[in-house]
């Protein structure tokens, strides 16, 4: 499984994270890069399935403040603007769906998702597609 995040710092947190000791099962199977998705998907191999998980818009109505964390990494990566131009890359580039992770609230990507899966606060939304 290979991971595009396109913050630089971000990136290296992931592969710092994956070069500890407790993640060492993960390092044979998962590595990170650092690009952005949207040049990155074109060069690299048709995979079955592409997850995306976009920064969550922001709420401000009726909506309790973020915790410090989410406030941090929002600072550290910005919001996601080109969310919608990423998905319609993945739908052409994966084989056979697209999971999108958005926030219970947040509008769907694209076009009415084929599945939702949804939790507390987070819904994964997928797009299925024929083989190609």
């Amino acid at each position: 499984m290979t991971g595009i995040e396109r913050s630089p710092v971000l990136a290296e947190l992931l592969i710092a994270a994956l070069n500890q000791p407790a993640a060492e099962a993960l390092r044979k199977s998962i590595h990170f890069i650092c690009a952005d998705s949207r040049v990155a998907i074109g060069q690299l191999p048709r995979p079955d399935v592409i997850y995306l998980d976009p920064m969550f818009p922001q709420r401000t109505i009726n909506s309790a403040t973020a915790r410090k964390e989410a406030i941090l990494l929002r600072g550290l990566v910005g919001d996601d603007p080109d969310a919608d131009e990423l998905w319609s890359l993945a739908c052409i580039h994966a084989r056979q769906r697209v999971v999108v992770k958005r926030s219970r609230y947040a509008p769907a990507l694209g076009r009415v998702p084929d599945l939702k899966v949804s939790g507390k606060a987070v819904r994964y939304d997928i797009y299925l597609r024929d083989e190609r």
